[in-house]
């Protein structure tokens, strides 16, 4: 997908833009959507993927509303940047940076700044590169922001630097939006790439 003056944009009022697709976490017994309510994204238990593999430096912004995170156990929310496919032959093989909330116990509960990672072995790594706690209300809005640039990674919530790392693992590569045990609301997506 081609970014229009080196933007992309999307509030979701019309419904959903045909540059994204979908993928729906499969676990048993939790349930997973994703659809659009009164112009806002929901997705519970899925992500919503945008981008090209060629895509190197840029900034993805949006706002970010939690509807419910389980009671017991974790979730996460947010974004992932330079979502590269790592084995061809295995679809569901991507490595990535995340910029995520964190829920434990029925409450969010944290931000992280961290790499998934399939090695030159084939295993998974996670690596968290900076979590700091944050004691965020259910059901109100809040700003998420990352900028990959270079090594340099930088994420934003509501317009404060919150996490900085640099790591050169991942060069380029699209995007995803991220719920995994939870219900989240996601608007006035953009990302922007940089020079």
């Amino acid at each position: 997908m081609p970014l229009t003056d080196f933007r992309f944009t999307d509030n979701f009022d019309p419904g959903v833009s045909p540059s994204w697709t979908f993928w729906e976490n499969p676990t048993k017994g939790m349930p997973h959507e994703h659809t659009v309510k009164n112009g806002e994204l929901v997705l519970e238990n899925s992500r919503a993927i945008l981008g090209e593999p060629n895509w190197t430096n840029y900034v993805a912004r949006a706002r970010i509303y939690l509807e419910s995170v389980p009671a017991t156990g974790e979730g996460v929310a947010g974004f992932s940047v330079r979502r590269t496919r790592d084995n061809p032959s295995n679809p569901g093989s991507f490595s990535f940076y995340f910029f995520i909330l964190t829920c434990s116990n029925g409450h969010p509960d944290a931000i992280s700044l961290g790499i998934l990672h399939h090695g030159s072995t084939g295993q998974t790594q996670i690596g968290t590169f900076e979590e700091q706690r944050h004691r965020l209300a259910l059901k109100e809005w809040h700003n998420l922001e990352l900028e990959v640039k270079g090594h340099r990674l930088r994420g934003y919530l509501d317009g404060q630097l919150v996490a900085e790392a640099t790591d050169d693992r991942l060069s380029q590569g699209g995007l995803h939006l991220d719920s995994s045990s939870t219900c989240v609301r996601f608007d006035d997506f953009s990302v922007q790439l940089l020079p």
